[in-house]
């Protein structure tokens, strides 16, 4: 998962922002700092170890990335409210910052076929059984080796685009920009099953625990329905 707090630049980042930021350095594993001469390329990374997640800060986001089970986001008091909401608080309290211009949530959710024994090729033809007609499917392209659909959602304050297929394993995840160091989840997501992305744009100048954790289930919704 990843989620993003978009905003007007911070003026004279990353100095301006150190005293905000340095609170939850102690909670980190490791601090990174990249190109932090160039207020556009500079970036603060602050990286948890045991929670598998990260925090990057940059003069117009702040964003999270994660790799864990799901359902960990659907609690209260977990890694959302505290340390990454508390330190976006402080950032949008510092005396430089604007205003926030939109948020962007991307959920990846892989398809837990640890009990199964499926290859790549009985899960082509299931998902297309399941999700299309054979004929429909070989008269597009006979003798496809991948397959996929796509949804897309725009109203006048936010958009939603919904992808999903066939998953051959862990390198369809690092194709989209995610990798797991997360052994135990790493075993469960191992083999063939389905992937499905949800990307989910809204502009707002507002944001709080609630509103990421109905966007959140709003994804886990569509998840369950389709993989019972």
């Amino acid at each position: 998962m990843q989620f993003e707090i978009r905003f007007t630049r911070i003026i004279d980042f990353p100095k301006s922002v150190y005293d905000e930021i340095s609170p939850f350095a102690g909670l980190s594993t490791t601090i990174e700092i990249a190109n932090e001469l160039s207020s556009k390329d500079c970036m603060i990374s602050l990286l948890f170890a045991d929670d598998f997640t990260e925090i990057h800060i940059k003069w117009d986001r702040v964003f999270f990335k994660c790799t864990t089970h799901k359902d960990d986001w659907l609690k209260n008091n977990n890694f959302v409210e505290e340390p990454f909401l508390n330190l976006f608080k402080r950032l949008k309290a510092s005396k430089n910052f604007g205003k926030i211009s939109n948020i962007l949530f991307l959920g990846v959710f892989v398809e837990d076929a640890s009990g199964k024994d499926l290859n790549i090729e009985r899960i082509n033809k299931n998902f297309a059984e399941k999700y299309l007609t054979e004929t429909c499917a070989n008269g597009v392209l006979k003798g496809f080796s991948d397959v996929g659909i796509v949804f897309d959602k725009k109203e006048s304050t936010s958009e939603v685009n919904v992808q999903f297929g066939p998953y051959k394993g862990l390198e369809d995840l690092k194709k989209l920009g995610f990798e797991t160091k997360d052994m135990v989840l790493a075993e469960k997501i191992s083999k063939p099953s389905q992937i499905m992305k949800y990307k989910y744009l809204q502009l707002t100048d507002s944001l709080n625990f609630a509103k990421f954790k109905s966007i959140y289930q709003a994804a886990v919704k569509i998840v369950d329905s389709q993989w019972k």
